[in-house]
């Protein structure tokens, strides 16, 4: 795939993640906030399954990020997704009086989805997302294409092998065939391991002779009774 095909697929995946990234959020804090009722008004916990919607939303909305973060992707997928939410959360963060005043003048801002956007602009979530997903883009690794001759080491795109070059020994060195060991004494005969009589092993000279008898025999020069 060509790099302007990737950006242009990048654009499009952007697009489509602002809305997706949106309703996410947006009922993800709604269902916390319907757990945080429950909870404040029988001081007890909700139901699992409430528990688990609210898992499944937030993996759900990490899983989404990490995806546009992917280094296969275009960042401008990141770029365009992450700016409208770095944007808002800022807003929220620098002005929230006036964040929520212009909240309230969006169609159905004064509702209960009206109430989760409010919950998450005052989070701090929104603002998080955002950020991760605007800074994401700019590592100029993911602005460059992989070049055509690129491929991983040991994969099947990585095509043949260049045969390796014949070896050759270096000046001087005998050539041995590989069922030949070369000759570890040079014009020189091994030494004998045989045993001769009276002497060490290997033909060495002889040893002094052993002493016979026990102590009393050595000291006194008879034999012992």
């Amino acid at each position: 795939m060509s790099n302007g095909a990737r950006h242009a697929l990048g654009v499009l995946a952007g697009v489509l993640a602002i809305p997706a990234l949106g309703a996410l959020l947006i009922f993800g804090a709604h269902r916390i906030n319907r757990q945080q009722s429950v909870i404040a008004r029988t001081y007890r916990d909700g139901s699992v399954t409430d528990g688990l919607l609210v898992l499944g939303l937030l993996v759900a909305t990490g899983l989404l990020v990490a995806l546009l973060c992917g280094s296969r992707l275009s960042p401008l997928a990141s770029l365009i997704a992450g700016a409208p939410l770095l944007g808002v959360g800022a807003f929220s963060a620098v002005r929230p009086v006036q964040a929520l005043a212009k909240l309230d003048d969006l169609p159905g801002g004064k509702g209960q989805y009206g109430m989760d956007a409010a919950f998450l602009a005052r989070s701090g979530i929104v603002l998080l997302v955002g950020a991760v997903l605007f800074l994401a883009s700019f590592p100029p690794s993911r602005w460059r294409g992989r070049a055509r001759g690129d491929s991983l080491p040991f994969s099947e795109a990585a095509g043949d092998r260049p045969a390796a070059e014949a070896w050759s020994p270096p000046p001087g060195m005998p050539m041995v065939s590989g069922h030949e060991a070369p000759p570890l004494f040079d014009g020189q005969a091994a030494p004998s391991h045989a045993h001769e009589p009276g002497g060490r092993p290997g033909g060495g000279r002889p040893g002094p002779a052993e002493p016979r008898g026990g102590e009393w025999t050595q000291a006194f020069g008879g034999e012992g009774r």
